[in-house]
């Protein structure tokens, strides 16, 4: 929930700019310094969770994505994720889950905040209307018969008809007209309606009260009786009543003893403003905690520091290859071969690495001697037995869900970093993010029973390489990586029955339905026939449609209800296309078919494209969503595309253009991903950014070479000098395995 995830990082920082004030500033005289103090950290506490400083994010290894399939269509984005697995095969229904409880809590609490707020307010305003009122120089008396009352709101200083004679109470209220501490009193309150649940949020606005205090009595003993006298009156006069908290009022018992105390206080000496400069360190380490503590928030909106194109990018002098040099050698290449009007007669074919998640080739991330070098991607990445679904197969037929984790309902993302060894073994495995309850050190044991694997090569020799990987664990309805339960599960009869007269409906079987080629061609089949509904779009209504429907022993799909729909088309379009569904494998219960309940989740998400993105934003989106043509993936051509673009002064991607391609097929994809991409928030007007994308198909577990590839059309355009600064990117690598036939 990233509003509760904003609020609760705003009020850390909140808590650590009072904890400042109690202990340096809070016995000083400058109170009006004090109340700047207070009223300035109060917002800057909700502005530091929206900045970032990306010069100190930690820089990312090549992850080997085990989890959620996002498949792009160029305007939506639409994951599917099976509901029912012999791991759970209860009816998914849509339910609340403890972080809606707590947003339902909140919203609840703050509105009935908000309207005791409101009222308070009609209540002073009705109170107005009662009183005679009197119009002084710069404010308007409203004289209150029958109750001992002195205090101020806004322009107006509500007082007992015989306390009117009483010219030291006037002054002090008229101080607090004159210096608008009521709307130093509304702002708190707004702030504590927001954050209702954190004590230090009512600690400030009492301190704020206490200096506006002090600011009246300091004035008035100053001007008038002296500080003895002064606090002689303060004693005698001090069991009036106080009708309303969001009033400035004399009659205060609660802050007496502290407004004496400081009547009596030695004033602060110019040298007590230099504990003011205090905050800035301070609040350079909240904006370093906001960028690395809190690694995974969607809304640090603004950055600071910025990374710079090539700041990623780890030195070793005894890394094997540069490849800044070799892309910016293909850069100078490309723009003399155009320039001169030369065409490029053949695709290239050099394969380079062979994951989609490596930034770079062939650099080196340990500083130690040669032959133990560790990378973070090579030529040929390693490669688990059986490729990505034989590892997600092991992960699956491997893990275990903790017990203490689901009793707690613990769920998320262990992210498990390791080395492999030139001999395919693991080593260092370091857990880089834990939810907590058991799942890291579950991750760790099951990745420690891995096989070996087909280590890493680098020109032409085998290499010890870093590696990450996430493993997610989810619980009910969201699980991309199942855990099953060491036994089959029992069949039951589902709690749906239709009335047809049929056969009764289980809701789990020993086998389960299955989709015409498995969970993959499902996934496809949905992403291939879903369109994003048009009102959904205009409206930007997303999220998840939950389709309940019953597997017929013929394998046909009957009885579809939407069980959740965030509305705008999205259900029904869930509806239609499972409604196209070929056939499925009935699911069988003792040797016989079975009518089975089935529950499929279809998360609907609308792709930001004018969201900023910065440099490595940008590398993330075309890795994300850059498809290897299947023409040219049939026809096996391979090879760089040299992307060139500018950016205009609102730093929208503008003149793409493919410097050099293998074919038009792949020069088309690039173009359409950057061109997607909307918006680089760290693009330089007068710059010129060329992206490197690598197209390669990988032939290591076959038996055959690669072919030669056929029917290829080169694409080359004629690069015209300007004098605009040149930048060449990282490489973005994109790799698929040949089609078998």
């Amino acid at each position: 929930m990233n509003l509760i995830h904003y609020l609760l990082e705003a009020n850390l920082y909140l808590a650590a700019f009072f904890m400042l004030y109690v202990l340096f500033l809070r016995s000083e005289t400058l109170y009006q310094l004090n109340r700047a103090y207070l009223l300035i950290t109060s917002l800057i506490a909700f502005v530091i969770p929206l900045l970032q400083l990306g010069i100190l994010k930690p820089v990312g290894n090549a992850l080997a994505d085990t989890g959620t399939i996002s498949i792009d269509d160029g305007l939506t984005n639409v994951t599917v994720l099976p509901a029912v697995t012999q791991a759970n095969t209860q009816l998914q229904t849509a339910k609340w889950t403890l972080a809606d409880y707590e947003l339902a809590i909140y919203v609840t609490v703050t509105l009935a905040l908000f309207a005791y707020l409101v009222f308070k307010i009609v209540k002073l305003i009705a109170l107005s209307k009662k009183g005679t009122a009197t119009r002084k120089d710069n404010f308007t008396v409203i004289e209150i018969p029958g109750q001992n009352v002195a205090f101020s709101f806004f322009g107006y200083l509500f007082v007992n008809t015989e306390l009117l004679s009483s010219q030291t109470i006037l002054h002090h209220e008229e101080v607090h007209i004159r210096q608008r501490h009521s709307w130093d009193v509304i702002y708190f309150e707004l702030i504590k309606i927001i954050n209702w649940f954190n004590p230090v949020v009512y600690l400030m606005q009492r301190s704020l009260k206490e200096v506006h205090e002090f600011i009246a009595d300091q004035q008035v003993a100053n001007n008038e009786t002296g500080a003895a006298d002064y606090a002689d009156f303060l004693i005698s006069n001090v069991y009036g009543l106080t009708p309303n908290q969001i009033t400035n009022s004399f009659f205060n018992k609660n802050l007496l003893k502290r407004r004496i105390i400081m009547l009596y206080q030695k004033k602060s000496g110019r040298a007590a403003r230099l504990k003011y400069l205090l905050t800035l360190p301070l609040l350079a380490g909240l904006l370093c905690l906001s960028t690395m503590a809190f690694t995974n928030k969607n809304y640090g909106w603004l950055d600071l520091a910025p990374k710079t194109p090539f700041s990623n990018l780890q030195k070793s002098k005894t890394a094997v290859t540069d490849t800044t040099d070799e892309y910016t050698k293909g850069w100078n290449d490309a723009a003399r071969d155009y320039k001169n009007g030369k065409a490029l007669n053949e695709p290239q074919t050099n394969v380079s690495d062979t994951t989609p998640h490596s930034k770079t080739a062939g650099k080196a991330l340990a500083d130690t001697t040669k032959s133990n070098l560790i990378f973070n991607a090579v030529e040929h990445q390693p490669q688990f037995p059986g490729g990505e679904e034989g590892f997600k197969n092991f992960l699956i037929a491997n893990i275990r869900y903790p017990k203490a984790a689901k009793d707690a309902k613990v769920s998320g993302r262990v992210f498990v970093q390791f080395i492999i060894e030139k001999d395919g073994s693991l080593s260092g495995l370091k857990v880089l993010r834990d939810p907590g309850m058991g799942l890291g050190d579950e991750a760790v044991r099951v990745l420690q029973l891995s096989p070996k694997w087909a280590p890493g090569v680098q020109s032409g020799k085998t290499v010890r390489v870093q590696y990450t990987v996430p493993v997610n664990f989810a619980l009910d309805d969201d699980k991309p990586i199942v855990v099953k339960e060491s036994n089959p599960p029992v069949p039951q009869l589902a709690n749906i029955q239709p009335n047809d007269g049929g056969p009764p409906v289980y809701n789990s079987v020993e086998i389960l339905p299955l989709f015409p080629g498995g969970l993959r061609a499902f996934q496809n089949f949905l992403t291939t026939n879903i369109r994003y509904p048009a009102a959904a779009k205009v409206t930007g209504v997303q999220g998840r449609v939950f389709v309940q429907f019953i597997v017929e022993k013929d394998g046909s799909l009957s009885n579809m209800k939407v069980l959740r729909d965030p509305g705008s088309g999205l259900g029904d379009e869930a509806v239609r296309v499972l409604s196209l569904s070929p056939k499925w494998v009935a699911g069988t219960n003792k040797g016989q078919t079975v009518r089975t309940a089935y529950t499929v989740p279809v998360n609907f998400a609308l792709t930001d494209n004018n969201a900023p993105k910065d440099i490595n934003a940008l590398y993330k989106y075309v890795q994300t969503h850059v498809r290897y043509p299947a023409q040219a993936k049939e026809n096996n051509i391979q090879g760089r595309v040299f992307a060139a673009f500018t950016v205009d002064a609102d730093k929208k991607i503008q003149n793409v253009l493919i410097l050099r391609a293998p074919d038009k097929s792949i020069a088309d994809e690039v173009t359409r991903v950057i061109t997607n991409c909307g918006v680089l928030s760290d693009g330089k007007l007068n710059t010129t950014y060329t992206i490197p994308v690598n197209f390669s198909i990988n032939y290591d577990n076959y038996k055959t070479d690669a072919p030669k590839p056929v029917n290829a059309q080169p694409v080359t355009n004629k690069y015209e000098p300007n004098n605009n600064e040149k930048v060449t990117l990282n490489e973005v690598v994109v790799t698929t395995y040949p089609t078998v036939k």
